[in-house]
């Protein structure tokens, strides 16, 4: 008998499940394929939840999807790893930090944990490209780089506003591959989201604003910016968790690269409060020179 301690799970997983191929070889045995060799692509990330902790830390996590012995979970694909392994009455079952448990799957349906969420890539289809010389080549464009649709979005991420079929913009890097189902996704966390584009329109997180870059014009006074680190912008809209910025307010704020978006040849910057220097309460009259 025993008890886990916080934030350690034990997962019950074949951690030979990807090991195996249709492809029918020597012997008429199925070709196997060495799950060392490019681990990320053949680790098993669907497991079972054989054991739970004593607790999982409050101070570091929401913890609002509980999970229970019998869950099916999605999980890092470095859990199913020899280092990992521990034998209970003689089962091998791999130890697992709650931090790389992502989802819990009921009736084939994503609970995405925390603040994470799962997003369909955007693939663009083959098209046609005719060479000078009149020869027609097929082209395979392949994934959309930074943009996806959401396909499930946790508890916290979706009292943020994000919504299933959500279009939206992510950051460089956010777009961790994982396979499910022989489905394709990227796992990320509603952090590195930019924006959001919902029934043709930009909106944004509760806890964020859409600001659309002022472009300088020529006017009777003038505000000096010293850098080409802060922009001015006009807020075209706003979470509910802003407060002291309103809907047409002109603010100078930082020009941050991770939060800036070029949208139907707008520049657009989604940010947080902190993320504003100062409002210009007469802008009539200002214009912008650097």
């Amino acid at each position: 008998m025993f008890q886990l301690l916080k934030n350690t799970f034990l997962i019950r997983a074949n951690d030979k499940l990807n090991s195996t191929t249709n492809i029918i070889g020597y012997n008429n045995q199925p070709l196997i394929i060495d799950t060392d060799f490019q681990k990320y692509h053949h680790s098993t990330q669907i497991g079972e939840i054989a054991h739970i902790p004593l607790s999982v830390s409050s101070e570091d996590y929401l913890y609002d999807n509980k999970l229970s012995v019998g869950d099916k979970i999605v999980f890092h694909h470095f859990v199913c790893q020899p280092d990992n392994e521990i034998y209970v009455n003689g089962e091998k079952l791999f130890k697992c930090d709650y931090f790389f448990i992502w989802a819990k799957i009921n009736n084939n349906k994503f609970e995405p944990l925390e603040d994470i969420i799962f997003v369909e890539p955007i693939v663009e289809q083959e098209n046609e490209i005719k060479t000078k010389g009149g020869l027609l080549l097929k082209n395979f464009l392949g994934k959309v780089k930074n943009i996806g649709i959401v396909y499930a979005a946790s508890k916290s991420a979706s009292e943020k506003g994000l919504v299933a079929g959500d279009k939206v913009f992510f950051t460089n890097d956010a777009d961790y591959d994982i396979k499910i189902f022989g489905k394709d996704f990227y796992r990320m966390r509603s952090r590195n989201i930019i924006g959001i584009e919902r029934n043709g329109r930009l909106v944004c997180t509760s806890d964020k604003m859409i600001v659309k870059e002022i472009a300088d014009k020529s006017s009777k006074k003038l505000l000096m910016l010293v850098n080409n680190r802060e922009k001015i912008g006009k807020v075209i809209n706003i979470g509910s968790e802003i407060k002291g910025i309103s809907i047409g307010d002109i603010v100078c704020y930082f020009n941050g690269l991770a939060s800036r978006l070029n949208y139907q040849e707008e520049e657009y910057s989604f940010l947080k409060s902190e993320e504003i220097s100062y409002k210009i309460l007469q802008h009539e009259n200002y214009t912008i020179t650097k």
